[in-house]
């Protein structure tokens, strides 16, 4: 994903928004706010729908946008191709 996020030019530190979701619910559930086996919470519907927005997003940024033409700050276009 890191390599994929600097194709387009974005930070891979971009990648946390798939990963701050999952902690704070695991936080939650420690607390006891959360984790009720026998039915879902507003928390954990309202962390579900989050997660499941950003997956999309990353799902559509990164499997169907095209990479930045040229060299950007993290390297060279992977696409150029060199003069033989």
């Amino acid at each position: 994903m890191v390599k994929r996020l600097h194709d387009i030019n974005q930070s891979g530190f971009l990648v946390g928004w798939l990963v701050v979701p999952n902690v704070v619910l695991m936080i939650t559930n420690l607390l006891a706010m959360t984790g009720n086996p026998d039915r879902m919470g507003v928390l954990e519907t309202i962390f579900l729908l989050g997660t499941s927005v950003i997956v999309l997003t990353f799902l559509v940024v990164l499997g169907f946008r095209r990479g930045s033409d040229g060299n950007n700050q993290y390297g060279p276009d992977p696409l150029k191709r060199k003069p033989s």
